[in-house]
């Protein structure tokens, strides 16, 4: 039986957008001169310009974004038009590369951000190296969404919920050496802290991270707890440095725009050429007597069948093996070698069998509609055209409110 629905078809460009926001959000600091006001107040003079409707001439369309603080670069294809607004590179998923350094140079300069502000409220902060923070899960010798990528991870479910020395040689999980590595990446600002007293260093975490919301869970609604973060002001270095520059822009034109955004996302969902294209994706794997298990869907599927085998290996430390009076008479090196000393997490041979099922299942539907012209770089092309199809009407119809955003930000 299918586990295709029928608002389900459209929803893979969902997930592909999702992508494509994150990198675009991430990647700010590459976009050239777009960050300016000036920039920023010709992109929409360009992008809502009735000469690059989607009507018009597309290479001129390129032209102008390009022109427009050189935002856009996604390797086949028009740029996208939100994209060079904002000032932000678009994410080409062919040069996996190029997105990985957009990443660390935002990530430099906001660490670099936030050492600065921490020196300013009295403390010492170290700037992490971006390059130690993971980017995608998987072998990072395979390209994200390639057809390598896929014959190895299928969706990337099943086959990186747990670490490969939890599930051993036979079966596919992540690589978890780095944090069982004791020359793996650490916090450099770890020692420092610890050389802190008590009130420092509760002064410091205030400073690094702000004040928290204050909440109840156990009295509470998830609607009163979503009202409180909805309105909470969160402040700290951390929180700072990524309202500063382009990133701190994007924020404020998905929290002005963010709506309408959604509804655009939506409308795309829905359109006739997604539509057709993912059906023809379900008939093709079907027709390969393969069970159609959409990408979008594959999670929540997976996830369901995973609950129980995640249960049985992680119940031993759903509480806290040491008692508190216990810890009490013990200095922080004898509570550090009684937790290293621990049983590491092992999924049991009976569960290891029905895992390896699950990723049987979950690569051969990921392969067979890989396959079928299905999957994230297949569909690439025709959801970028799309995207900036809509993106370019969405500027026509709010060209002035966006001239009042770029000059107000």
């Amino acid at each position: 039986m299918s586990l295709s629905r029928s608002r389900s078809t459209g929803r893979t460009l969902r997930l592909m957008l999702v992508v494509l926001a994150t990198f675009s959000l991430v990647a700010a600091a590459c976009g050239g001169s777009g960050g300016s006001e000036d920039a920023a107040s010709d992109s929409v003079s360009t992008a809502t310009d009735d000469s690059a409707d989607s009507d018009g001439d597309s290479s001129e369309s390129t032209e102008d974004s390009e022109d427009s603080g050189d935002a856009g670069g996604s390797g086949d294809g028009e740029a996208s038009p939100l994209d060079a607004f904002l000032g932000v590179p678009s994410f080409d998923p062919s040069d996996q590369a190029a997105s990985e350094a957009q990443f660390a140079e935002e990530e430099r300069k906001r660490q670099e951000a936030i050492a600065t502000c921490m020196r300013a409220e009295g403390f010492e902060y170290t700037p992490q190296d971006p390059s130690e923070f993971a980017f995608f899960g998987g072998d990072e010798d395979i390209e994200w969404g390639s057809e390598e990528w896929v014959r190895t991870f299928g969706y990337g479910v099943t086959t990186q919920s747990f670490s490969q020395s939890e599930v051993g040689p036979e079966l596919i999980g992540y690589d978890d050496s780095q944090f069982r590595d004791d020359d793996g990446p650490v916090d450099p600002n770890f020692e420092y802290m610890q050389s802190l007293s008590e009130p420092e260093q509760e002064a410091y975490q205030l400073a690094l991270y702000g004040q928290e919301p204050e909440f109840d869970p156990e009295t509470m609604t998830d609607e009163e707890i979503n009202a409180i973060f909805q309105d909470f002001e969160f402040g700290g270095c951390q929180n700072q440095a990524s309202e500063e520059g382009d990133f701190g822009k994007q924020q404020a034109f998905y929290q002005e725009f963010g709506d309408q955004i959604n509804e655009m996302y939506e409308a795309m969902e829905e359109d006739p050429r997604v539509l057709d294209a993912q059906a023809k994706i379900e008939a093709c794997v079907v027709d390969k007597g393969v069970e159609y298990i959409p990408e979008e869907d594959a999670y929540e599927y997976f996830e369901e069948q995973l609950e129980p085998i995640r249960s049985n290996t992680y119940q031993q430390f759903e509480t806290d093996p040491l008692a508190e009076e216990d810890a009490a008479a013990m200095s922080d090196e004898e509570i550090e070698e009684f937790y290293d000393n621990l049983p590491q997490p092992e999924v049991s041979d009976e569960d290891k069998a029905i895992l390896g099922e699950l990723q049987q299942e979950e690569i051969a539907s990921a392969v067979a509609a890989f396959e079928c012209g299905g999957g994230f770089s297949n569909q690439f092309e025709l959801f970028n055209e799309l995207r900036v199809e809509y993106e370019q009407r969405f500027m026509d119809e709010n060209a002035a409110a966006l001239e009042a955003f770029a000059a107000a930000n």
